[in-house]
């Protein structure tokens, strides 16, 4: 038997959907990296309140400079060796991150999800309180 590599997001979603009322609020928190969560986010969508939380640290924003490093990526178990110092991989890392965040914006924007970027480094109540009042106390 093989385990099951990746996150269960999509799954968590689906099985959310299938417990709840309709008109309930939810609130995901991820950093919406897995695969395959876009459809069972947006049939949850169509009966509820959602609100996802986008969780987002320094890492999403630049890479340590440790030379030639092996990555794994979760999802598939491939591993990549990238140059993290290289000016031009770093770069190339950024705009990933931000071009990959306006899309996920985006996504939710246009499926009535409320997007809301958590920076890990930021205290956790304001982030809160930020998306559910608004920015408006």
């Amino acid at each position: 038997e093989h385990p099951v590599q990746g996150s269960a997001l999509a799954n968590a979603i689906t099985g959310a959907g299938k417990l709840l009322h309709s008109h309930s609020l939810v609130c995901i928190f991820s950093d919406f990296r897995a695969a395959g969560w876009e459809k069972a986010i947006t049939s949850l969508a169509q009966k509820n309140q959602v609100i996802a939380f986008r969780m987002k640290s320094e890492a999403d924003k630049k890479l340590p400079s440790i030379g030639s490093s092996i990555f794994k990526d979760v999802e598939s178990g491939e591993e990549v060796e990238l140059p993290s110092s290289s000016a031009e991989f770093q770069k190339k890392f950024k705009q990933y991150n931000q071009d990959h965040e306006t899309k996920w914006k985006s996504f939710c924007i246009s499926h009535g999800i409320q997007p809301v970027i958590f920076e890990t480094s930021k205290d956790p109540l304001s982030v809160l309180d930020s998306a559910f009042h608004g920015g408006t106390r």
